[in-house]
C-alpha cells in the first residue's frame, strides 16, 4: 500500500511540472488579494515628510439600535461599550441578548497630522457585514448596502470613502462614526486606515479589482464554457459528463455572484442567503458526480445519497428555515456540505491511482478548487460561529472560491484541448488506415478483375468456335458460362444469362435462302462480339449504323444452336441486362442489304437474373431459366424482352 501511495505522488509531482506556471499565477492573485498595496515609493531625491497613514485597528465604542444623533461628533459616548476591531459584530449583539440580527453604531476618534493639513485623504475600512453608512465629522461621506426594509448586503465589498480636506480637521481630533446592518453576516474585516489620497485611492482601485472586478471576470469565463458545454451536450446528449459539467457552472455562478452582486435582486436577506446556500450544495453534488463521468467510477449508490442530501437541504430551505433560525440552517449545511469535498479528493486520488486518462493534467486543478471551496466553507463556518478561525498567523477571512473556480476553468480547457488534439490524431490515424484499407481494396478488385479476364482470353482460346459465326458453340458457351457463373458467386457479383432468338428466321430463310440467312447470323454475331461500332464498310453488304460497342469485353457470347444466341452478362444486374438487351435489339433493326431492302431483323429476349445472395449450383439451371424468359418474350409478341430472377426453385418470371 505505502509502494502505491508513493508511486501516485511521485506521478502527481512529474505532472506538477506541466502546470507549475498556472499554479504561480492563482498564487499571484491569491497574494495580491491578501498583501497590504503601498503607494509608490517618491524617487523626487529632495526632502519631504512621510505619508501618514493612520490604523483604524484597535478599540472602537459600540452601541446596538439605531439613532441619528450617533453621528454627531460631539456627542458623549462614554457609556458606549468598547470593542476590538476589526474583528466580530454579531458576537458582542449576542452577548447583549440581540440575536444575529439587527443595526448597531460604532466610533472612534483619530487625530490628523498638520502636517498634511489641505490635503483630501480617504477611509479605507475593509469590509463590513452587511451594510453601512460612514460619517465623518458627523457629516457622510458614502455607504455601501441598503439598509432594512429594503436591506441589501455588499459583505464582500471592500469599503473605501474618500474624505474632502475641508471636512477634516487637522492638528485636532477627528470622529470616523458607522452605522452598520447585521445578519447572520456581521463584522468588519480587514486592515481598516485613514489615508492620503494617493495611497488611499491605489488601495482602493486594487482592492475592487481583486475583489469585485476579477468575481465578473470570473463568471464571464464561466459563462463562456457553460455555452461551450451546453453546445456539447445538445449534441452528445449520451455525454452526461457536458451536463453534469456545465450544471456545475450554473450553481457555481451563483456563488460567486455572491461575493460581487451589486443590485438588489433579492427582496430579503434572508432569501438571498438560501440561495447561496442551496447553490453551494448543489455545486458540491454536482461536482462528485461529473468526477464520477470524467473518471469513469462506478458509484450509483454515493450520487444517489447526494441527490438525496440535496432534495433534504432544499426542502427544509423552503419549508422550514425563517429568519431566526437561519444561522443554524447556515452552520448545518456548511458543516455537512464540506465532508463532500474531502470526498471529492478522494475522487482525484482513486483516479491517480487507476490512471484514469487526463487524470494527471486535471487532477491538479480539481484538487484546487476543492481546497478553495473547502478554504471558502471554513470562512463561513467562522461568519456562522462568529468566531476568527486561524492557522498560525493566517485567518480565515478572504474568500479564494472565485480563484479555484478559475483553476477549474484552466484544468478542463486543458483537458478539452488535449482531448482535441488526441481525437485529430486519432482521425488522421483512421484516415491514412482508411486511405490504406481503400487502396488494398481497390487493388485486390483490379487483380480480381484482371483474373477474371484473364480466365476469359484463356477460355476463348481452348473453346471451340462456331464456324459461321464465329462465336462459342453450345458446348464452349456452357463452359464459359459455367466460369463466370463460379467467379460471380466466389467474389461476390451479381451475373445475368440473355438468350436471343431472331424473330420469323426461318421464314427469311424460306422467302429469300439460306444465303441471307447466313449474312443475318454473321452480322449478328459481329454485333454481339463487338467487332461493328461503325457504318458500312466497303464491300458490306448490308449497313449497321451504330457508333459504339454494345458488348463489353468482358461479357461472354455464344451461338446457341440455328439462330439462336446466348449472352453471359458479369458484373450485372437486371437493370443493365435489359439496358443491353434493348440496345442489341436497336441495332439489330439497322441491320439493312442492299441487295434484300425490304429485310428487317428482329429479335426477342429472355433474361434470367443471378443475385449475388443466390447460389445456383448449375448453369444449366439459369440457362433453362433465360429460356423459359424468351418463350414469355415469343408468347406475348416477339420482339420484347423479359426477365427471371433465380430463387433455388420458385422462380418468378
Amino acid at each position: 500500500m505505502l509502494e502505491n501511495f508513493i508511486s501516485v505522488l511521485l506521478y502527481a509531482i512529474m505532472d506538477f511540472r506541466i502546470t507549475k506556471c498556472i499554479f504561480s499565477t492563482f498564487a499571484f492573485f491569491i497574494a495580491l488579494q491578501t498583501a497590504p498595496f503601498p503607494a509608490a515609493a517618491d524617487t523626487n531625491t529632495e526632502s519631504s515628510p512621510p505619508a501618514t497613514n493612520i490604523s483604524l485597528s484597535g478599540p472602537w465604542k459600540i452601541i446596538l439600535g439605531d439613532d441619528r444623533r450617533y453621528a454627531d461628533p460631539g456627542l458623549n459616548v462614554d457609556s458606549w461599550d468598547e470593542i476590538n476591531l476589526p474583528g466580530n459584530l454579531i458576537r458582542y449583539s449576542k452577548s447583549k441578548g440581540k440575536g444575529v440580527d439587527g443595526v448597531l453604531w460604532i466610533r472612534k476618534r483619530i487625530h490628523v497630522d498638520k502636517e498634511l493639513s489641505g490635503e483630501p485623504m480617504g477611509l479605507s475600512l475593509g469590509r463590513i457585514g452587511n451594510a453601512d453608512e460612514t460619517f465623518f465629522n458627523g457629516e457622510k461621506v458614502g455607504s455601501t448596502g441598503s439598509f432594512p426594509p429594503r436591506e441589501h448586503s455588499m459583505w464582500n465589498f471592500p469599503r473605501h470613502y474618500m474624505v474632502p480636506a475641508k471636512l477634516i480637521k487637522y492638528g485636532e481630533e477627528n470622529v470616523v462614526a458607522v452605522r452598520i446592518s447585521y445578519y447572520i453576516f456581521g463584522e468588519l474585516l480587514g486592515n481598516p486606515e485613514f489615508l492620503p489620497y494617493a495611497e488611499w485611492k491605489f488601495d482602493a482601485d486594487m482592492a475592487h479589482f481583486l475583489r469585485i472586478t476579477m468575481s465578473f471576470f470570473i463568471i464571464a469565463m464561466g459563462t463562456t464554457l457553460f455555452i461551450i458545454f451546453a453546445i456539447f451536450y445538445i449534441r452528445q446528449p449520451d455525454e452526461t459528463v457536458y451536463f453534469y459539467y456545465a450544471l456545475q457552472l450554473v450553481v457555481g455562478f451563483f456563488v460567486v455572484f455572491e461575493l460581487c452582486i451589486n443590485w438588489r435582486i433579492f427582496p430579503t436577506t434572508l432569501l438571498r442567503f438560501k440561495v447561496l446556500a442551496l447553490s453551494w450544495i448543489a455545486l458540491n453534488v454536482a461536482h462528485p458526480i461529473f468526477l464520477h463521468r470524467f473518471y469513469d467510477l462506478k458509484r450509483i449508490w454515493t450520487e444517489r445519497f447526494l441527490w438525496t442530501y440535496l432534495a433534504c437541504a432544499g426542502f427544509i430551505a423552503v419549508f422550514l428555515v425563517h429568519r431566526s433560525n437561519a444561522d443554524f440552517y447556515f452552520l448545518l449545511v456548511t458543516s455537512l456540505t464540506m465532508n463532500i469535498g474531502l470526498y471529492n479528493i478522494s475522487c482525484h486520488i482513486s483516479a491517480l491511482y487507476k490512471k484514469r486518462p487526463y487524470s494527471g493534467m486535471f487532477s491538479f486543478f480539481g484538487i484546487a478548487v476543492i481546497l478553495g471551496a473547502l478554504h471558502d466553507g471554513v470562512v463561513y463556518l467562522g461568519k456562522g460561529f462568529n468566531a476568527d478561525f486561524h492557522i498560525g498567523g493566517y485567518h480565515f477571512n478572504d474568500m479564494y472560491f472565485p480563484y479555484s473556480a478559475m483553476a477549474l476553468y484552466t484544468g478542463i480547457a486543458l483537458v478539452l484541448v488535449s482531448r482535441s488534439i488526441d481525437m485529430t490524431k486519432r482521425i488522421e490515424e483512421l484516415n491514412v488506415n482508411l486511405e490504406a484499407s481503400v487502396e488494398e481494396r481497390t487493388g485486390q478488385l483490379k487483380d480480381a478483375l484482371k483474373e477474371l479476364e484473364s480466365k476469359n482470353m484463356l477460355l476463348s482460346e481452348m473453346a471451340l468456335r462456331d464456324g459461321l459465326t464465329g462465336l462459342f458453340n453450345h458446348a464452349a458457351i456452357h463452359d464459359r458460362l459455367a466460369a463466370v457463373m463460379n467467379e460471380s458467386q466466389r467474389i461476390g457479383f451479381s451475373m445475368c444469362v440473355a438468350m436471343l432468338d431472331l424473330d420469323n428466321f426461318k421464314g427469311l430463310n424460306d422467302r429469300y435462302g439460306h444465303q441471307l440467312g447466313d449474312m443475318i447470323l454473321v452480322k449478328v454475331a459481329h454485333i454481339m462480339k463487338g467487332e461493328l461500332t461503325g457504318g458500312n464498310a466497303p464491300g458490306d453488304e448490308g449497313r449497321l449504323e451504330i457508333q459504339e460497342s454494345v458488348i463489353r469485353a468482358y461479357d461472354v457470347a455464344g451461338r446457341y444452336g440455328g439462330d439462336e444466341f446466348i449472352l453471359g452478362l458479369p458484373y450485372c444486374d437486371e437493370e443493365k441486362a435489359v439496358s443491353i438487351a434493348n440496345r442489341l435489339r436497336v441495332c439489330f433493326e439497322e441491320i439493312h442489304f442492299d441487295d434484300f431492302p425490304g429485310v428487317q431483323v428482329r429479335g426477342s429476349f429472355g433474361i434470367a437474373v443471378l443475385s449475388p445472395e443466390r447460389t445456383c449450383p448449375e448453369i444449366k439451371d439459369l440457362v433453362a431459366l433465360a429460356d423459359i424468359a424468351l418463350y414469355k418474350s415469343k408468347a406475348c409478341g416477339k420482339n420484347r424482352i423479359s426477365v427471371v430472377h433465380y430463387f433455388g426453385g420458385k422462380d418468378t418470371i
